[in-house]
């Protein structure tokens, strides 16, 4: 796959050689996660199936088989995105319809399988997560079934940012970028989490932007950008205290590496702006850093943000940052992610100017 690629395009024509190429660059992303899932669950088999029709389907990603193309009806007996989106079914080693079923010659030696329609598509491009098993498995635990729905939530995420999913009757058809379903749907962590913390790079460095230096824990991989900012949102709408603790242990190790010996009076988060989610991460990620290095939080920082989105680059009317409380000493600047630093930079002026000494750090930067 060439990493200097990027999905980023808001467009596809579906057979021109430059619509091909993505669509490859999105089988190995796909691919990667079905080896996630696979073993996770233990199966002997993953796959993404998109429905074609009555004719036929596609396996958009897999792990574990080889195949491109089913010919045949792809649909699982009961699977239905709305009144049905999860099945298991076991015995199939011994059943007549799983034998004349496509999904058959890419795993033979099925006995049990659990399926999950991907949700917040398009009924004409039905999509669904396949996992095979080759011999009688363990009862499905709930932990597993919710890893299992927030993969199935991630995979809709890719798939609408790509334009993956094509219309039988396209041909040549412009497909515009389905806006990402993490605005309006709470996609569950597991797999989100797995998937951010297997592909962004554990590289942590000092950086220096715009007369300030922070230190970042975790890179962006150049080729998987769009698709780690997709899943990021997922992320935030709500995410948990096992997400939290996770990433501000990671920000304490590397804090205690880089600034070691170095003595804190406060950790200050950098505000949220308005990306609607209701739980500001950065100040989570703040309060459980402070827990761990044993010093007070301090969310003292207020700002106000004009009309549109919060993110630097789609917001040109950011206004500095005032200071709601006393702020001294040495503090710690903290933000979950940097995209052009505008909001890392207003925080620290602010404090700077407030008279004090500052050291920022940043869970994932460019």
């Amino acid at each position: 796959m060439g990493y200097e690629k990027q999905l980023s395009d808001r467009s596809l024509f579906v057979d021109d050689q430059r619509s091909r190429g993505k669509l490859e660059e999105l089988r190995e992303i796909l691919n990667a996660l079905c080896e996630l899932v696979g073993y996770s669950e233990r199966a002997d088999s993953v796959c993404v199936v998109r429905r074609v029709g009555k004719a036929g389907g596609q396996v958009l990603g897999s792990w574990g088989c080889n195949a491109r193309s089913l010919s045949g009806e792809v649909d699982l007996p009961g699977l239905n995105a709305l009144s049905r989106p999860f099945v298991a079914m076991s015995g199939l080693d011994r059943a007549k319809w799983y034998r004349e079923h496509p999904l058959s010659l890419v795993a033979p030696f099925t006995k049990r399988m659990i399926a999950v329609a991907l949700p917040d598509l398009p009924s004409e491009q039905r999509c669904y997560l396949a996992l095979s098993f080759g011999s009688k498995a363990d009862r499905l635990v709930e932990s597993d079934a919710r890893f299992l729905y927030s993969a199935a939530h991630l995979l809709s995420i890719l798939l609408a940012r790509s334009a993956a999913c094509q219309s039988e009757s396209s041909g040549r058809m412009l497909m515009e970028q389905q806006q990402s379903c993490s605005n309006d749907v709470p996609v569950g962590e597991e797999a989100i989490l797995a998937f951010l913390s297997s592909t962004l790079l554990r590289k942590a460095a000092l950086r220096h932007k715009g007369g300030i230096s922070y230190v970042v824990a975790r890179q962006w991989k150049a080729a998987l950008k769009e698709v780690q900012l997709a899943a990021f949102e997922g992320l935030k709408i709500g995410p948990s205290k096992v997400a939290v603790s996770q990433i501000a242990y990671e920000i304490s190790v590397i804090v205690s590496s880089i600034f070691e010996g170095m003595k804190f009076d406060a950790v200050v988060p950098v505000p949220c702006g308005s990306s609607g989610t209701q739980t500001c991460m950065s100040v989570e990620i703040a309060g459980a850093l402070a827990k761990i290095l044993g010093v007070p939080v301090n969310n003292c920082l207020r700002g106000e943000l004009g009309s549109g989105r919060s993110h630097p680059k789609k917001n040109k009317a950011l206004r500095p940052y005032r200071i709601d409380g006393e702020v001294s000493g040495h503090l710690l600047l903290v933000d979950d992610v940097l995209t052009s630093g505008k909001h890392l930079q207003l925080a620290y002026d602010a404090l700077r100017a407030a008279g004090a000494s500052v050291s920022s750090v940043v869970w994932v930067g460019g």
